[in-house]
């Protein structure tokens, strides 16, 4: 409902009170923060002059030290201010741009009179500081107006209830303190806010707009009760903003006992992670930690381990069909992500226990100082009932006892005495130092033994020092050739026909003398884990995943176990599985099984907003998800384009690219793998003025692109151009969800070219939810 001229000038004026406010507020702040500056630089000019270095005894050493504690602590203060001062300068510099989205007026039962409660991205509170002026979109009270429309409502706010009625709701748009467009509302998000949030042009970066929190979204971002919290929504539905705004409002609900340090994202790949760098510092936010599961997997693992890149893999799933060991390849892929492979190698680790540990001789000097069999001599008096990691730490216990007697004579060994000849002053002299403490008479006979057994002693455990270290990292368990004789185990699984398992292990030994693929890097780190324990990270609280979807059961479990106080949040959608390797990810029974059912949460979001309607409408034909509800936008349907031949081809692509050049900004050539992506590059560079996007890339710039399907995943742009359709390139049954992610990244136009044959995941779809151009 549009509001009377009086109610708009009276809201422009609030405005014009409130841009005042943060004004000065502003210049305060600025002021401050320059005062600040200039005495950090002081600071650390003056540094070493603010400070008297004596060391000549213990009480100058001491006072020096406390010196030095005092100009760092001075510092440190300073600092800590200073970083305060400039985030609450850059909040205040976004809330000038715009102060508020969304007013609530919410009357508290047994009160007479409704607050008038203006959301926006952060809370201002008057010069008094007695009444606020804007409320934080993450404070409790602002779940009024994401979740409630007019009437009785309640919220939840310092462990107890607030019941009342919402009377009025209002949205704005508001730009450097004019006041745009303002409108009653009995709903929590107008079509109207919607559509001009959505009719904008794709970013470079994703930018957070909390102005437009649906109501479903919202139950999300403000969910404290669950452990695991799994999120399956469509493409477009909001999901990433959804996690970044959640990480926001834990941020803030938790701001006394949680930082951005205890929180890691886990991203689809470097691109996306840059992509997203953006959102929370425009919250108001530090960045949380990022990784992606392969960067994980390579800082986890021994470093001489050299690991298989994930999209090798999807370029072997996609472009491999001809090989000979296909099939083999992706039924062990498949089978090597679920709980059912885990439980294999859980049997195996038991038996490990009886038999099997492969261990390598400890050399030193060039001979076996523990042979294989010492090892495992030594292994074998440990007791059989402890699980095999724990007697990993008695055996390397065990280990260094007869080190620590080797030592003693080693003492004796000739090349002990030769390398003590060699020793510079420094060395005598700290063991004479060492030894006058000992009040050892110089010159006596035995005083002479005393110091060449000491220096003798500094020699050997010098020389040790690396095998002491190998004993206590394990490094003298050969787990490779462990991992490598699993596949020569005398068990088949369960699950598996005994001939398809056969296969399995001569194919997984075969590519194992090359490297280690990515199916086996999550399998192999479990064995890696039973044997040495796992290196867990108990300062992480809180554990994000996008694109959950692209994750085995196998992988979640891991995450689990290498973040064991941490929370949960997964986000996903099925129809965009990159292949079939997931497969046994799709039941949500693998989620709600890592915590629990009590401790899990599962929520839904089925509506679409970043594609026009007629994009979505025609995207749910290819994966054939009448659940899907687009977003309703106004936009062209998708067209498909045949070309004659491969110069016909050219020449359309070059047409349809030039002419989205005249509208939009950001375009996108995606094609379905890697290789197709440079080949359509080196044929359109030298007509049109592009850039190619590879796994390497952690940014991308307005213009055409060039990108794979799975490196644009999580991505949108202001138009896509899918690289052929044909019946070659989409066939398969797990090719329809990579179609279906190529066409969900477009907002605002999709084009679909091809030659020869038309994919028949499009020729079943009606022909009146698109443009064919033949």
């Amino acid at each position: 409902m549009t509001l009377s001229h009086f109610d708009k000038l009276k809201e422009q004026q609030r405005i014009k009170d409130v841009m005042i406010e943060i004004t000065k507020r502003l210049q305060r702040i600025t002021q401050k923060t320059s005062v600040l500056q200039q005495d950090i630089v002081e600071i650390r000019k003056t540094f070493w002059d603010q400070v008297t270095i004596n060391l000549d005894d213990t009480d100058e050493a001491i006072e020096t030290l406390a010196s030095l504690n005092q100009q760092a602590g001075v510092l440190s203060e300073r600092e800590r201010t200073h970083r305060h001062t400039a985030k609450e300068m850059k909040v205040l510099k976004q809330l000038k741009r715009s102060p508020y989205f969304g007013r609530v007026d919410f009357c508290e039962e047994n009160q007479k009179k409704a607050e008038e409660v203006y959301v926006g991205l952060a809370s201002l509170l008057d010069h008094q500081e007695t009444h606020f002026l804007i409320y934080d979109w993450r404070s409790p009270i602002a779940s009024l107006f994401y979740d409630s429309e007019i009437g009785e409502t309640e919220y939840q706010a310092l462990d107890r209830k607030f019941r009342g009625e919402v009377q009025g709701k209002r949205q704005y748009l508001i730009k450097n303190g004019v006041l745009k467009h303002v409108f009653e509302t009995r709903l929590t998000i107008r079509d109207e806010r919607l559509q001009t949030v959505l009719g904008k042009q794709a970013d470079t970066n994703m930018r957070s707009i909390v102005a437009t929190i649906q109501k479903e979204q919202n139950a999300i971002i403000r969910d404290e009760r669950s452990r695991m919290l799994m999120v399956q929504g469509v493409a477009g539905s909001g999901k990433t903003s959804v996690v970044m705004q959640r990480i926001a409002y834990l941020l803030y609900r938790y701001r006394k006992g949680l930082n951005a340090d205890q929180i890691v994202l886990f991203s689809p790949n470097l691109l996306f992670s840059q992509y997203i760098r953006e959102v929370l510092p425009e919250l108001g936010e530090e960045n949380m930690q990022q990784t992606t599961y392969q960067v994980y997997l390579n800082r986890t693992l021994p470093a001489d381990i050299r690991v298989e890149s994930g999209y090798d893999q999807l370029e072997f799933a996609l472009t491999g069909v001809r090989d000979p060991h296909y099939k083999t390849r992706m039924a062990g892929i498949q089978y090597k992500g679920t709980p059912n492979f885990m439980r294999f190698i859980d049997c195996y680790v038991e038996e490990l226990g009886n038999r099997g540990m492969i261990f390598s001789d400890i050399l030193f000097q060039g001979r076996a100082l523990f042979t294989a069999q010492d090892i495992q001599k030594l292994f074998d008096q440990t007791d059989l009932q402890l699980r095999l990691k724990n007697r990993m730490q008695l055996l390397s216990q065990l280990l260094l006892q007869e080190l620590y007697r080797l030592q003693e004579e080693m003492k004796k060994e000739a090349w002990v005495e030769s390398a003590v000849e060699l020793l510079d002053k420094a060395v005598y002299q700290q063991v004479y130092q060492e030894l006058q403490k000992k009040e050892y008479r110089q010159g006596d006979q035995d005083d002479f033994e005393a110091e060449y057994n000491q220096l003798a002693s500094y020699v050997v455990k010098r020389e040790l020092k690396p095998i002491k270290h190998v004993i206590q990292k394990l490094s003298f368990v050969n787990v490779w050739e462990t991992y490598d004789q699993l596949f020569q185990y005398n068990r088949t699984p369960e699950e598996l026909d005994c001939s398809v398992w056969r296969e399995i292990c001569v194919d997984t030994r075969q590519r194992l003398q090359a490297f280690l693929p990515y199916e086996d890097a999550t399998s192999f780190l479990y064995l890696f884990a039973s044997i040495h324990g796992y290196q867990t990270n108990t300062s992480i609280r809180h554990v994000f995943i996008d694109e959950v979807q692209d994750y085995t059961p196998f992988q979640l479990y891991m995450i689990k176990k290498m973040f064991p106080f941490s929370k949960m949040t997964v986000v996903g959608d099925f129809n965009q599985a990159l292949h079939g390797l997931t497969q046994s990810a799709v039941d949500l029974a693998s989620f709600t099984s890592l915590y629990g059912e009590n401790q899990t949460s599962i929520f839904s979001l089925k509506k679409s907003y970043r594609s026009t309607g007629p994009i979505m409408l025609f995207a749910r034909e290819i994966v054939e998800d009448d659940t899907i509800e687009p977003f309703h936008r106004d936009g062209k349907v998708p067209t498909i384009t045949k070309a004659q031949d491969s110069r016909s081809f050219l020449e359309k692509m070059i047409g349809c690219i030039k002419k989205l050049q005249q509208q939009h900004q950001t375009i996108a050539i995606i094609c379905k793998t890697a290789n197709e992506s440079k080949a359509i590059f080196s044929l359109l560079q030298a007509h049109i003025q592009m850039t190619r996007i590879e796994e390497k890339n952690e940014s991308f710039d307005q213009g055409v692109l060039a990108i794979p399907i799975y490196l644009a995943k999580g991505i949108e742009f202001d138009a896509v151009i899918v690289h052929d359709v044909s019946s070659i390139q989409f066939s398969r049954p797990e090719e329809r969800k990579w179609l279906y992610v190529a066409c969900t990244r477009a907002m605002h136009e999709l084009h679909l070219l091809y030659e020869g044959e038309l994919t028949p995941f499009i020729t079943q779809i009606p022909s009146d939810k698109y443009l064919h151009i033949q």
